[in-house]
């Protein structure tokens, strides 16, 4: 055997359940975040582009780890800058724009103005169960407005589908088709819009979502981007050639973290099962999957072997849990640099230290109410 594959059959024995002890000391791949990636006025800062530029989905996500950490002074500080630069100023009016940087004539601001529907999805969520868990109403006011825009700009009837939820405002709608992005349709906060709204709205969203989910993957990978036409159903998206990757990883992540009353557990979970088929015999992922033929090229970072840690755990493969967990140590140096890497970990490694687990009506579970009892 390889060194690797040794190595993570000797950590079997220390995967020993499903659900791990939580974690109640202090989260410092969180701490190390901040001061990383986060600027002193609440912005997440992507080093990588020469723009510096900040995503809507990074502050999303931003929001949800000092939600999930208790930190809601970095909460508010990142609700703060986003609403100030990046929704116009009023986050109930208006949608967050995508991208926001440094542009070329070196001035600051947003150079993307489209909304991207996964930062406003988790945004709406993040307000929503920070109301709940920090018992601020002003929280779930502002998650209503932001819910209700979610529904009006970023939900479409699509023919033969129903209401489906859009990558965006505006730009994924073609002249025989639409452009779909499956790493966007969690379900975790869909069903918490459903059983917060009461609205058929989103029953209807979460079973299109279930629909693109099982049905845009026929070999079991996930695309990052995939087609829905009118009259001959999900195809392989053109733009990207089929591939599915490092968008793609987040289905993998978000099915594994579903809980084991989800109504859509069992099915998406076995419809997804045979990806592990696909990974290195010393537990790499792959990096770049062809949805139509399984060919796979190059192997993730730590960032993807974080993202399967739910998704194995859940599956009650503990061998190919510590697998993971090898990769992950000894790739941590390598992609400390990756803003994108570094989120996918907070949320896979995370989960797998119990700081948090999602209820069966999409409600967070934090760890830290616990804690402060114990």
């Amino acid at each position: 055997m390889r060194p690797l594959a040794v190595a993570a059959t000797l950590l079997t024995a220390a995967v020993s359940s499903p659900v791990a002890q939580a974690e109640c000391g202090p989260w410092t791949a969180w701490e190390s975040f901040k001061t990383g990636y986060i600027s002193g006025d609440g912005r997440v800062i992507d080093p990588m582009h020469a723009d510096q530029r900040t995503v809507s989905e990074g502050q999303a996500y931003a929001m949800m780890f000092a939600l999930i950490a208790n930190d809601r002074a970095m909460f508010d500080r990142l609700l703060g800058w986003t609403t100030n630069n990046l929704a116009q100023g009023d986050l109930a009016k208006h949608l967050p724009a995508w991208i926001w940087g440094k542009k070329k004539d070196d001035s600051w601001g947003v150079m993307d103005p489209n909304a991207a529907t996964d930062a406003d999805v988790w945004l709406a969520y993040a307000l929503l169960e920070g109301a709940r868990l920090w018992s601020a109403p002003s929280y779930e006011t502002l998650a209503d407005a932001l819910i209700a825009n979610v529904a009006k700009h970023e939900v479409m009837d699509l023919p033969r589908l129903g209401p489906t939820l859009m990558p965006a405002p505006h730009g994924f709608v073609h002249k025989d088709y639409y452009r779909l992005n499956p790493s966007y349709l969690a379900l975790q906060p869909l069903r918490r819009f459903q059983q917060h709204t009461r609205n058929t709205l989103w029953t209807a969203v979460l079973a299109s979502s279930r629909r693109v989910l099982l049905e845009s993957a026929p070999r079991s990978a996930a695309g990052d981007w995939i087609e829905w036409r009118s009259l001959a159903g999900f195809a392989p998206d053109e733009k990207t050639k089929g591939v599915g990757s490092y968008d793609a990883i987040r289905v993998y992540l978000w099915i594994g973290m579903l809980d084991v009353q989800d109504p859509d557990r069992h099915e998406l979970l076995a419809h997804y099962a045979p990806v592990a088929a696909l990974f290195s015999r010393d537990g790499r992922p792959p990096e770049h999957i062809d949805v139509a033929t399984g060919r796979t090229r190059g192997w993730g970072s730590g960032g993807f072997s974080a993202s399967f840690l739910p998704f194995f755990t859940a599956r009650n493969d503990f061998g190919a849990v510590a697998q993971q967990k090898v990769q992950l140590a000894a790739q941590t140096a390598g992609d400390a640099k990756y803003y994108y890497d570094q989120v996918l970990r907070l949320w896979g490694e995370g989960w797998d230290a119990g700081r948090y687990r999602f209820a069966a009506d999409g409600t967070l579970v934090a760890a830290w109410p616990g804690c402060a009892k114990r």
